[in-house]
């Protein structure tokens, strides 16, 4: 936030929504996340983030950090290591919202589904129930997160007409130096009573992979309004590599590319309405792309 790192979500003792951390074991966090980057690349810059983020949240021992309230209010706190239970405990990326009509929002005719694999492991929870969902003014997709749904098939619930699954690139040596792409595209079909109503597409820069594919088989249609951050801007199948000194190298596999054979990576989804959270949004609960999702749903 504003170039700051801002905690969204906690249920760790002494750290709360809203706090801002300003130091790690007396080490800048700026500068520390400055140092951590440096070993992520070829995505976006909020991705890289993200990733470093993950990095800054593994304790071994203790850490103790500088925080500053959202009131300005400046204290520390010593932390130690939880397990994966508390870690899963909160969202990676998105929110753990179920889906449904987002009455307690204002807008009880607006139909939210959340695509995180934590609240919709299977697309049928929300396709067994499509004849009610169709008859929403305007739906909210939440890809903040990562899914585990079909998502090429749950795509076709919201497009009309036949369509690809982003362009896969399959880089290959056919000799000393000869080098090449073997493309691989796949052929989608609609499904039998899509949607084309209204839609508001949320993503954030924890949209990686198969969030940002199922992204980009919808971001360009007209009905479609992209809400949130750029993506993590980095896709095509996890390879790694293991070089001498046990170090291990994770990178690309695949080109990628939109369904117009367009470039993606290190552009990714890019929001046609960006949203930032702030300080006291976060202190309060608040989640500011979903409100400015169904600001841009309401009429």
């Amino acid at each position: 936030v504003a170039g700051e790192t801002v905690i969204r979500t906690s249920n760790h003792e002494g750290l709360f929504a809203g706090d801002t951390i300003l130091e790690t074991d007396g080490v800048a966090v700026s500068d520390w996340y400055a140092e951590a980057e440096t070993r992520y690349s070829a995505s976006s810059d909020g991705y890289a983030f993200v990733m470093a983020s993950d990095e800054f949240k593994e304790v071994n021992g203790t850490r103790t950090l500088k925080l500053r309230a959202p009131d300005g209010t400046e204290r520390e706190a010593v932390v130690g290591p939880l397990g994966w239970d508390e870690l899963y405990s909160v969202p990676w990326g998105g929110s753990f919202r179920e889906n449904g009509w987002l009455s307690d929002l204002g807008a009880p005719n607006i139909y939210y589904v959340n695509l995180s694999d934590a609240v919709t492991p299977d697309e049928s929870v929300v396709t067994d129930q499509w004849a009610d969902v169709s008859t929403a003014d305007g739906i909210v997709l939440d890809m903040r997160d990562y899914p585990s749904l079909d998502i090429y098939g749950f795509a076709g619930f919201f497009r009309s007409d036949m369509f690809t699954a982003p362009w896969f690139d399959h880089p290959m040596w056919t000799g000393p130096h000869e080098f090449d792409f073997t493309r691989e595209v796949w052929d989608m079909y609609p499904s039998d009573e899509p949607y084309t109503g209204p839609i508001a597409l949320m993503v954030s820069p924890f949209s990686v992979s198969a969030a940002e594919c199922f992204a980009q088989m919808l971001m360009d249609l007209p009905y479609v309004t992209v809400v949130g951050q750029q993506s993590a801007s980095t896709n095509g199948t996890v390879t790694n590599l293991w070089l001498p000194g046990n170090f291990q190298v994770y990178f690309t596999g695949m080109r990628l590319l939109n369904l117009d054979g367009s470039q993606f990576h290190a552009i990714g989804v890019v929001p046609d309405v960006v949203v930032v959270p702030d300080v006291q949004d976060l202190a309060d609960g608040v989640d500011p792309e979903l409100e400015a999702a169904i600001d841009v749903l309401l009429p």
